[in-house]
């Protein structure tokens, strides 16, 4: 008695507690919300004053009450010394100890997730139903989300479940189920994965939490195998141990090129680097703005930089964050090299007609990334740019950034065919990124005079004065050949062969060494079993310097032989183009390579009209390719037979300091087809927003039109879609018989208004009522009928009304083959925050320090990744 209690109690609503505290699961127990503020757990000062007088305390005081309008409040109260203890609550269920885990709380019956479980599903259930369900109930109790808006197969982060969340989640099944491992959500990342490890693991305390006879179980349920990549330890130990033992005993299998995606100088996509290349076009321009004013910076001969030149990139600036689920603010401090290595590593895929689900059955996908430059404002992180693409698409092979200086990318395709052949991945992403973002590299290569003072880079050309730099992302998607032809992939060519090594010692660090290139060549020609006679086009390293250009020369003369040995081998660089990528060098020749392959052609190298003087190109097996012209299988002389060859490419790419690598590329020839089946076909667009789709429409329309998938059969189209595309929540959907009429289609959906033939959906705001039926047997059982029965508008109809459709099994028996289409739209918003600024150096200020003390020394200082400069007056001697 007389005892006093003392409060200090929020007493209005704040953003800041709603976002912190109200991630606690104590926020929302409150049985009593009719006592309660709207929205949170805290009492009002009426509330209060009512609850503490009924409890028997008197009098209650709020000795600061003219700050309850700031959101703060203390209550002093005096109590009577009585304590009131209410009987039980009627259904209140006390459980007894479960003996795998401490005891329990009491939890009332009318609150537990199986409860509802059972009322919906009914005892005849099958167990894997009621798990699923179970869990889905406890997810969106935890979350406060419409079960409806939860599928089985969709990862968890997907529905922000953070750490804090994962916890509440860990503490709700071990009340349910007891012994639950703290880091079971982090293992399992979907509803279906974590009902089927539960089952496998704890079938029994799954049956009795559920009521599930076993009965039931064992005769309508079996124990599903679990969701690919979810393996228990021992089975997946031994699928790799058996995967390696096979891949061991073909250790130089030829490695498919199934997806290929970049973007270059002037060229936007994959199309518009082909259209460039052959119509022969000089991609180079003078620094954007959007980069640096370059005129605070420039002189020719002695300025800060010596060229104004380069290849770019467009809006390098944006990026489609909220595709990625990436918060705009984070997005922000992401360099935006890794940002745009992320955007073409999924239309790699995509383009290989994948999704990052489909591609790997394991996960098992290695991505390898060539870097070598920073310059963004929150400095190089090169390691994220790989890592960054296997966590957004839960790839589990080898994750690395490689930085070998200009021969990055290729070094990072080299290594994927390792981590391929040893067994480390089944599917590779492989690629490079290079871009210029501040002066200081600019600066960089004027001080070491690599940049030619004109917009051209003259590869094997005369008056050859250094390379132009340029920007380019890429990226292909590699897999084993028999992988690949299992799956019906397309296949733009085939790596025989690969090899690194470094120069060593030479006459200065910059300066390559002839016989290191030529040693290379011969390993790289020794691990694809091929001759050099067997080599028709050599994609050169080619930087059009006086020195590099003949040195190169050299090694390549040395590893291919003289001109009488062999028939000419046509040469090139794509530097010519579009200008020294530097990290990305080797990938934008491998891409180029790729093209010439599909299209049988050769393009011309530019700015070569007359060669480099200190070449003899009479002495070498190589004729420089100037023209646009086909590209024909070599015949040679063997055993006094002539054999026609398949066509053959060698692409080199050469690091400053010596870091060298070499490729071999091959042409596909894909085994006849048979009879590909009638139409109409079903062909399906979706994307994340209307005017996303729209575009989608447009870039497919496109396409059409200008013929670029003229000899594409229609059946191969609509399979691609269908299953190398994710549904996203826009659908639009049609069923056709010829190209004209899916053009025809797509161009009255961009006319506005209904289109006929064209079924348009959107899955979120269906997927309420749709939650009802999507995991009902009878449902499932219609659309596996309407599958077998070929009803293709019954199955467009509901696919765009949002029910998932397995449109893989429509082709069994008769699968057509994936192939190349218009990749996804993204949009892009501007992320970027301006690096600090750089203090400029303009001529006319040297000089007049010149005029006025007689000389003049210009200093610029490096420190990490910033610089400043600094001028300096001097008197007497330099």
């Amino acid at each position: 008695p007389g005892g006093v209690l003392l409060i200090n109690e929020i007493s209005g609503h704040t953003l800041y507690a709603h976002l912190t505290f109200g991630l606690l699961k104590g926020w929302w127990l409150a049985q009593d919300i009719g006592l309660r503020l709207p929205g949170t757990p805290a009492v009002p000062p009426a509330g209060w004053q009512r609850v503490l007088r009924g409890e028997g305390f008197a009098p209650v005081l709020f000795p600061v009450e003219s700050a309850h309008a700031g959101g703060q409040q203390v209550i002093v109260a005096q109590s009577d010394g009585v304590v009131r203890v209410a009987p039980p609550p009627a259904g209140l269920v006390i459980a007894p100890p479960c003996p795998e885990t401490a005891p329990r709380t009491a939890v009332p019956a009318r609150a537990t997730v199986a409860s509802r479980v059972d009322f919906e599903l009914g005892e005849s259930a099958g167990l894997r139903d009621a798990c699923r369900q179970f869990l889905i109930g406890l997810i969106a109790d935890t979350l406060r989300i419409s079960p409806g808006d939860i599928r089985g197969g969709t990862p968890f982060e997907r529905y922000g479940i953070d750490s804090i969340l994962v916890v509440r989640l860990t503490n709700a099944l071990n009340a349910a189920i007891g012994n639950v491992g703290s880091t079971l959500f982090f293992e399992f990342q979907s509803v279906n994965a974590l009902a089927d490890h539960l089952i496998e693991h704890r079938g029994d305390s799954m049956r009795t939490l559920l009521r599930v006879p076993s009965a039931t179980a064992c005769a309508s349920e079996p124990v599903r195998p679990a969701s690919p990549g979810m393996q228990t330890a021992a089975a997946a130990a031994t699928t790799i141990t058996q995967a390696r033992g096979a891949q061991a005993q073909r250790r130089h299998r030829d490695i498919a090129v199934v997806g290929l995606s970049g973007r270059f100088p002037m060229s936007e996509d994959i199309g518009a680097f082909w259209d460039n290349l052959r119509e022969g076009r000089n991609c180079i321009g003078e620094i954007p703005p959007s980069r640096f004013d370059w005129r605070d910076y420039y002189a020719p001969n002695d300025g800060a930089i010596t060229s104004r030149w380069g290849g770019f990139l467009d809006d390098i600036d944006r990026f489609d964050a909220l595709f990625f689920r990436v918060s705009p603010k984070e997005a922000q401090t992401i360099d935006p090299q890794e940002r745009l290595f992320v955007e073409e590593a999924y239309r790699s895929i995509q383009d290989a007609a994948h999704t990052p689900d489909t591609l790997a059955p394991e996960r098992d996908v290695g991505v390898f990334v060539g870097v070598m430059n920073g310059g963004y404002s929150f400095g190089a992180t090169y390691y994220s740019i790989a890592n960054r693409v296997s966590f957004l698409f839960d790839f589990s092979g080898p994750s690395m950034a490689v930085d070998t200086a200009c021969s990055s990318s290729l070094t990072a395709i080299h290594l994927a065919l390792r981590s391929l052949r040893d067994g480390e991945c089944s599917v590779a992403i492989a690629g490079g990124v290079n871009l210029v973002m501040n002066p200081l590299h600019y600066i960089k290569l004027s001080s070491h005079r690599m940049l030619s003072a004109g917009d051209r880079c003259k590869s094997f050309g005369i008056d050859a004065d250094g390379f132009v730099d340029g920007e380019a992302v890429a990226a292909v998607v590699l897999k084993p050949l028999d992988a690949a032809l299992a799956d019906g992939d397309n296949v733009y060519g085939l790596l025989r062969g690969s090899a690194i090594n470094a120069g060593g010692r030479t006459h200065g660090y910059t300066v390559p060494n002839p016989r290191a290139q030529g040693d290379l060549i011969l390993r790289a020609l020794a691990d694809a079993g091929v001759e050099g006679a067997d080599i028709s086009y050599v994609e050169a390293h080619g930087t059009g310097t006086d020195l590099g250009d003949p040195i190169e020369i050299a090694g390549l003369t040395r590893a291919f032989g003289d001109a009488a040995a062999r028939p000419p081998c046509a040469l090139g660089s794509v530097k010519s183009n579009i200008g020294h990528c530097e990290s990305a060098a080797g990938i934008a020749g491998l891409a180029k390579v790729l093209l010439q392959l599909r299209h049988r052609m050769l393009v011309p190298t530019l700015h070569s009209e007359t060669p480099n003087p200190k070449i003899d190109f009479t002495a070498t097996p190589f004729v420089l390719q100037r023209t646009y012209a086909p590209w024909p299988r070599p015949r040679v002389l063997r055993n006094g037979l002539e054999h026609e060859l398949l066509r053959h490419a060698a692409i080199s790419s050469f690091g400053a300091g010596g870091a060298n690598a070499h490729l071999i590329v091959q042409e596909f020839e894909r085994p006849a087809r048979t009879a590909l089946p009638e139409g109409p076909h079903a062909v399906l667009l979706s994307a994340r927003t209307s005017d996303r789709l729209l575009a989608s429409v447009q870039r497919l329309l496109q396409a059409l039109e200008r013929g670029a998938l003229a000899q594409v059969p229609l059946a191969d189209i609509a399979y691609s879609l269908q299953v190398g595309r994710e549904a996203f929540d826009e659908r639009w959907g049609t069923l056709v018989d010829s190209h004209d009429a899916l053009a025809e289609r797509l161009r009255a959906s961009l006319d506005g208004g209904e289109a006929v033939g064209v079924f348009r959906g959107n899955a979120k705001r269906n997927r309420a009522a749709l939650s009802l039926f999507a995991d009902d047997s009878d449902i499932a059982e219609a659309m596996r009928r309407w599958v077998a029965r070929g009803k293709l508008g019954k199955l467009v109809e509901s696919w765009t009304a949002g029910l998932p459709v397995d449109w893989a099994e429509l082709h069994q028996g008769q699968a057509p083959l994936r192939v190349s289409l218009p990749t996804y739209p993204f949009h892009g918003d501007r992320h970027w925050i301006d690096p600090l600024p750089i203090a400029p150096a303009p001529r006319a200020s040297l000089q007049r320090l010149a005029d006025r003390d007689g000389q003049a020394c210009f200093h610029v200082c490096f420190d990490r990744d910033e610089f400043f400069l600094r001028d300096h007056v001097v008197g007497g001697a330099p």
